[in-house]
């Protein structure tokens, strides 16, 4: 009798340790707090700021753009920068298929569009160009201009 419950007990610490090893403060479940916010969609966040390339000791080209309202709610026409005098300029556009896809272009290049944001609000906007898979990362600035 005493060997079947020091068994029982050995079982018992045994299925105890095993169902705390591994445990983190938040439970199996994801996180959801952690997850970044999708803003891709949210045409006020694209219109409001000057989108600031962040730039690398491997691409420190500069580059900023204005986005500005299209003919529809989905197209938006940018005025891209590519000095920090704003004075050389160029053309492109950002294209949304709600929940389908987003696309930038600019001069002869295609770019896939996210917005994102963190839990604690750092926006931050990436073009991934498709044939290379190459990424930039872009820093909103404030902007106000007309729409």
């Amino acid at each position: 009798m005493k060997i079947q419950v020091l068994i029982m007990c050995i079982v018992a610490i045994v299925l105890l340790i095993i169902s705390c090893t591994g445990c983190d403060p938040h439970g199996n479940e994801p996180d959801l707090l952690y997850e970044p916010v999708i803003l891709t969609y949210d045409t006020d966040v694209i219109l409001s700021y000057r989108w600031v390339k962040e730039t690398t000791s491997e691409d420190p080209e500069y580059m900023a753009f204005d986005a500005y309202q299209g003919y529809t709610d989905t197209d938006f026409t940018l005025v891209v920068y590519g000095d920090e005098e704003l004075q050389e300029q160029s053309m492109g556009v950002i294209l949304l298929e709600p929940e389908v896809s987003a696309v930038c272009m600019i001069g002869e290049f295609t770019y896939v569009l996210k917005i994102s944001s963190t839990e604690s609000g750092v926006i931050t906007l990436s073009l991934k160009n498709k044939e290379e898979g190459i990424a930039m990362y872009f820093a909103p600035i404030l902007h106000h201009h007309h729409n």
